[in-house]
């Protein structure tokens, strides 16, 4: 797995990893496989939204690697955002 540097987050014991993978544009076939590499090589900081149309698709593979023992859902930093059309 890859060293990646972390910071501390305010009042808390973790860390969360500087670098964190982009999931726009991502077409959802190929952002399961991206995602899967990803959390493979040590991803663990993800960036989604509802608007990027792939929500499900990166959410089906972190279960599928919880479920392998792989990674606990407690390793994720999950950035997701709220459109709100104007």
């Amino acid at each position: 797995m890859a060293n990646v540097s972390k910071r501390k987050l305010n009042k808390e014991k973790k860390e969360i990893p500087i670098f964190g993978l982009g999931t726009w544009r991502s077409k959802p076939v190929k952002v399961k496989e991206t995602v899967k590499h990803a959390i493979d090589v040590g991803y663990r900081h993800f960036d989604c939204a509802r608007f990027y149309e792939n929500e499900p698709e990166v959410g089906q593979v972190i279960q599928e690697k919880i479920k392998q023992g792989i990674v606990e859902r407690a390793d994720f930093f999950i950035a997701s955002k709220l459109w709100v059309p104007t």
